[in-house]
């Protein structure tokens, strides 16, 4: 029994780690996407190069895209650790 209960707490403390890891890289998006917007706006970038760095950064997906993808996996990380 004491068995179970551990690879069960081993189990959700992996969850809980992606969980952490999937909130760090969108928080990595956001403060991308301010760092880039703000060069932009202070004219220390063309607003050429802001898209030709943002779609690198972003490998050619939107930001929108990418928040909701982290977004969705941390809904589906939360959903295994309550089943």
């Amino acid at each position: 029994m004491s068995n179970k209960l551990s690879n069960l707490e081993e189990k959700i403390k992996a969850i809980e780690n992606q969980i952490q890891k999937a909130q760090k890289a969108k928080q990595e998006i956001i403060d991308i996407l301010q760092k880039l917007l703000s060069q932009l706006k202070e004219r220390k970038i063309t607003q050429e190069e802001y898209y030709e760095k943002l779609s690198s950064l972003l490998q050619n997906k939107s930001a929108e895209s990418w928040l909701k993808y982290y977004d969705n996996y941390i809904e589906i990380c939360k959903t295994h650790i309550q089943n």
